[in-house]
């Protein structure tokens, strides 16, 4: 059973190249639900992680974020890219993802910006209304407030 798991997370991280057409991926339905636990699981660990910070100053903000969020941020991503989103809407789903590789690579290389700004950011607005347009509930949706 083991073995058949790591096959199914192989062809899905190589993007079902080897699985050739016989990729069906899973309802959307299914696939939002699942995104959307990784999602909520990272925003507690997030919280958890951030939860001694009391009216943090800017530059203690500014090392959380590089610290802990970033770091979370690319946990998150490389999770929700292991799931295997419906055939039909893998290349909605890519730009899903790609948005929100980007808005955490600018959240990494801006994070002054990002903090003086208040959490504004074109590429996390990008990310979230690119997620809320495709139907998750909890990916992105922070990133859109």
């Amino acid at each position: 059973m083991r073995r058949v798991f790591r096959l199914a997370v192989l062809c899905a991280l190589a993007t079902c190249v080897a699985c050739g057409s016989s990729y069906k991926g899973s309802s959307k339905v299914d696939f939002v639900a699942r995104a959307d636990a990784v999602c909520t699981r990272y925003n507690g660990l997030s919280a958890q992680a951030t939860s001694d910070l009391k009216n943090p100053t800017p530059a203690q903000q500014v090392a959380a974020i590089k610290t802990k969020i970033v770091p979370l941020f690319a946990r998150e991503q490389a999770e929700l890219r292991a799931l295997k989103p419906p055939a039909a809407d893998r290349k909605q789903v890519k730009q899903v993802l790609d948005a929100l590789k980007a808005a955490g690579d600018d959240l990494s290389r801006n994070t002054e910006a990002f903090v003086r700004s208040g959490g504004a950011s074109a590429y996390v607005a990008r990310a979230g209304n690119l997620a809320l347009g495709y139907g998750f509930k909890v990916c992105g949706v922070s990133a859109s407030r």
